[in-house]
């Protein structure tokens, strides 16, 4: 399966680039998939809480009717 992917350019604090230098040379990976993994992450997790709050706002709704 390919991947479409759009090149961005975007700034990053020294220290936040250096930690994902470290966690790259850690885990054998350029930053460039360490950011992209850690994106997806953080993009699911988001689906996740705003998923469950969805859910907890028709439960409310349903027990007020």
């Amino acid at each position: 399966m390919s991947m479409d992917y759009v090149q961005r350019k975007f700034y990053l604090p020294k220290d936040v680039y250096t930690q994902l230098g470290m966690l790259a040379q850690d885990e054998g990976k350029t930053i460039t998939a360490v950011l992209r993994d850690l994106v997806g992450d953080g993009l699911k997790q988001k689906k996740k809480k705003n998923s469950m709050r969805k859910l907890v706002e028709v439960a409310k709704q349903a027990r007020k009717q």
